[in-house]
């Protein structure tokens, strides 16, 4: 799971590299043979199943905290990011609206009179 957050990459390519880059196999403490692939990518996805089954968050969290509370200031406060960004969100208009309704209403007679000549 490291090594597939460092390498910023699919689970299936994740396994590709797996397979043909000796260092992600020094890594992982993997050593293929020659002409031996992993196959399934599916692997990795059941790795992340079962590291979760073990995870106690709450023991990590107090833990983290407790090694980084030297180094943190003003505890008192609560400091969020407010930064936006452009989405694809639309925003329906009653003319957007209209115009969807005619143009759908437009293509389905249109499609069915296709399957009547048919």
């Amino acid at each position: 799971m490291f090594l597939k957050n460092y390498a910023c990459c699919s689970d299936e390519r994740l396994v590709e590299q797996l397979n043909f880059n000796i260092h992600y196999q020094l890594f992982c403490r993997l050593l293929l043979g020659v002409g031996e692939q992993i196959r399934n990518f599916k692997i990795i996805s059941q790795i992340r199943c079962e590291l979760a089954a073990k995870l106690n968050i709450d023991r990590v969290q107090k833990c983290l905290a407790q090694h980084w509370l030297p180094y943190m200031e003003e505890l008192e406060q609560v400091v969020t990011d407010a930064t936006c960004y452009e989405s694809s969100l639309r925003f329906p208009t009653d003319q957007k609206l209209l115009w969807e309704a005619t143009d759908w209403c437009y293509n389905r007679k249109h499609s069915a009179s296709h399957v009547t000549k048919a």
